[in-house]
């Protein structure tokens, strides 16, 4: 609407009618009941209206305005009704507002049931709206309506669009009702009433039939005699109703744009007494329309902006008790098969999606698809009968580095021999990466020996410690002879024995020696060794580690002016050097003194070493920390590696510590914070894939990555101490 036109049309005063009834008006509170009842007046507000060139223009006054001589409106109301437009002029801002009735800004006052209009303003407003509802509520009523019709008008560009897509998709296969109840829900029962002398005879629901079943046990789990499905047997004295888990189908099928997922929800309830008419639940919560290049767009059916049950662009939400959970997962379950066969001529045809259902009893089609996307040449590794490695390439536990060759078992860093044993053994990727070390060292591993090695997720580099000096075999031996003496999984012990062999070193034994590297006791030698490596003379160590580690000293030099810090209770102190880290490690009896890798961190400056001391002790060793150079905290330590309660008030002082350094860091400093938080999240990875444990200790079988990790204060841990 043209704003200057309309500013321009007849002026709507208050006459003197108006003004005397407003002015007898009195505030009176809406129900007397109750004190706390807002006062108000009769009349809260007052209309007057015309039209003018097809506009009809409704002013609205205040009575507690013209209680006291005002004559103005407070708003001016515009409505075109045949551009189905309006718009509101605010007098006392002097602006534009596209707000309803409802929207606008009304004191307490105007806020009454009942608005005063003459019956010419009635007339004129009811004429022009053409209904016969009272004045104010008409206006109102309009506004909503073209609100209404704009917004679905919005929406509409979006849904025609979305069913438009829809339109595309095929009708049901006509057994679909069968395969969907008898295929796709795979949990199937035997009903039977119970015998003294045992039941001979039950209903299986799959057969949907009397069968002759054995020796049956209410919820014991079989199979039935006559279809070889697994049931789980149901007493019908014990069982009341019996409802199925609720499993995943999904049906692919062809559309105009390449092929449909189509992902369905089924159950079967079994009413108590009629087990032999079960209850059906099905419904159909989404589908990814792909391309031919495997891109796929997700529906999911729900009610789109509460204007109906619909499909809808975009991410099915899981719900929790009181609220949405993130993306609802896809779950693998049973494929409709029918209809593959000839998608996979065409549409699947480099999917291998046929060959892999035949050897795989439930697929999620979404990460199926996406894997194949993302891997092209798994639909090789599939119609080479590699399932177990494929699997795990979908569930995406392994990486896989593939080289692209003619020849497949070049492709995967293996000859054909190896890729032939890679195939009857069903191995994964871990079997894999002992075939290719199998053919780096040009020797063969018994396939027994692999397997173990596999089944213990050991891995070829966990043993470059030890490989240069013993077989698998051997090492396979050594561990099991190990664990009979120490009650530890072969992991941990390979953890122990690399850290025997790393200190044994350190002290110049001859770890190619094989009474040392193959020691018989290696619990016992490993503690043997620790206090080999606390009693060595401090300055031999020091020198040893600083011809490995020879920007340390330097670096700790450098710390002070930036790190240290004192407040009221404690103070932080920077080593001068690698003798102050030695000799905090040996007051305090933890690791930093004689594990290389927190020096190896300083010398790249991935983190540094600081001491946290009493301000009343500052010489007395207290916790030892483990800073990045952004000033977050990854450990936390005092004697024996432990924690206690005075650390919750120490974390305050850390916090207000980080807050001042903050000011001191440079921009070099963040960029290597940033590469530090990279480095430490990939390491934290790595010991939860190893899943390495604590062995004793307060934190004795907790995984160590979990542990460390809630060690660490970074900067969005300071307002919750501080609180």
């Amino acid at each position: 609407m043209n704003k200057a036109k309309l500013l321009k049309m007849k002026d709507l005063t208050a006459d003197d009618e108006m003004i005397q009834i407003a002015k007898q008006e009195k505030k009176q509170k809406e129900n007397p009941a109750y004190w706390y009842s807002p006062e108000r007046y009769r009349y809260g507000k007052f209309l007057k209206a015309c039209v003018t060139d097809g506009i009809l223009k409704v002013a609205v006054f205040l009575t507690e305005y013209m209680r006291f001589g005002g004559i103005e409106p407070i708003y001016n109301i515009y409505i075109d009704k045949e551009k189905e437009d309006f718009i509101t002029y605010d007098f006392m801002y002097r602006k534009w507002s596209n707000a309803k009735l409802d929207r606008l800004a009304w004191p307490e006052h105007a806020k009454s049931r009942e608005v005063f209009c003459k019956e010419e303003t009635r007339k004129c407003i009811q004429e022009y709206l053409d209904t016969d509802t009272d004045p104010y509520e008409a206006v109102l009523d309009y506004q909503m309506d073209i609100r209404e019709k704009r917004l679905n008008e919005k929406h509409r560009k979006l849904t025609d669009k979305w069913k438009k897509r829809m339109e595309q998709i095929p009708s049901l296969p006509k057994d679909w009702e069968r395969w969907l109840y008898k295929v796709g829900i795979t949990e199937h029962f035997i009903f039977y009433e119970y015998e003294r002398k045992g039941a001979k005879q039950g209903y299986c629901t799959w057969c949907e039939k009397m069968v002759p079943i054995v020796e049956p046990r209410h919820n014991k789990k079989g199979k039935c005699r006559c279809c070889g499905h697994k049931i789980q047997f149901k007493a019908v004295g014990k069982a009341s109703e019996v409802w199925s888990k609720e499993e995943t189908a999904y049906l692919i099928q062809r559309c105009q744009e390449g092929f449909v997922v189509r992902e369905f929800r089924a159950c079967m309830r079994y009413p108590k007494n009629y087990y032999t008419k079960p209850m059906r639940y099905s419904y159909e919560q989404r589908r990814i329309i792909y391309d031919r290049e495997l891109n796929g767009t997700e529906y999911y059916y729900g009610n789109y902006k509460r204007r109906g049950n619909i499909w809808i662009e975009g991410h099915l939400k899981a719900k929790g008790f009181f609220y949405y959970e993130g993306d609802e997962p896809y779950y693998a379950g049973k494929i409709y098969g029918k209809t593959i066969p000839c998608l996979a001529k065409q549409e699947l045809r480099y999917t291998g999606l046929w060959e892999f259902m035949k050897n795989s009893e439930f697929i999620s089609p979404k990460h199926y698809f996406a894997a194949v996307k993302e891997m092209p040449y798994l639909e090789k590794i599939i119609k080479a009968g590699l399932f177990q490695l494929a699997k795990e390439l979908i569930n995406g536990s392994e990486h896989l580095e593939f080289k692209d060759k003619k020849e497949l078992g070049k492709s995967l860093g293996v000859d054909r021999f190896r890729l032939r044993r890679l195939r009857e053994k069903k191995g994964g990727i871990l079997y894999l990466e002992w075939l290719q070390q199998e053919k780096v060292k040009g020797r063969v591993i018994d396939d027994f020996v692999i397997r173990w090695l596999e089944e213990r997720h050991i891995k070829p580099k966990d043993l470059l410690f030890i490989s240069d000096r013993m077989s698998e075999q051997q090492v396979k031996n050594y561990l099991e002879r190990q664990m009979k003496q120490i009650d530890m999984d072969a992991k941990e012990l390979l953890s122990l024995w690399k850290d025997y062999l790393t200190m044994a070193k350190r002290v110049h034994m001859n770890v190619n020696d094989p009474i040392v590297y193959r020691a018989k006791e290696l619990k016992k030698r490993h503690d043997e060794m620790v206090q080999k490596v606390k009693d060595k003379n401090l300055v031999l160590r020091a020198g040893d580690i600083a011809e490995s580690f020879p920007k340390v000293d330097a670096i700790c030099g450098e710390l002070k002016e930036k790190y240290e810090y004192e407040g009221k209770d404690y103070r932080i102190i920077a080593p001068k050097g690698i003798e102050d880290i030695l000799n905090e490690g040996s007051a305090l009896h933890h690791c930093v003194d004689k594990n290389d890798n927190y020096f190896e961190r300083i010398n790249t400056r991935e983190s540094y070493i600081l001491f946290l001391r009493r301000a009343e002790k500052p010489d007395r060793a207290y916790y030892t920390l483990e800073v990045e150079p952004d000033g977050t905290v990854r450990q936390k330590r005092t004697e024996f590696n432990r924690q206690h309660s005075d650390l919750k008030q120490a974390e305050r002082f850390l916090c207000k510590w980080q807050k001042q350094l903050q000011k001191k860091l440079t921009k070099i400093d963040f960029e290597l914070a940033t590469h530090s938080k990279k480095l430490r999240k990939k390491e934290l990875d790595e010991m939860r894939d190893k899943k390495i444990k604590i062995n004793g200790g307060d934190y004795a079988g907790r995984l160590l990555a979990d542990v460390l990790e809630e060690d660490v204060l970074e900067m969005q841990d300071r307002e919750e101490l501080a609180a």
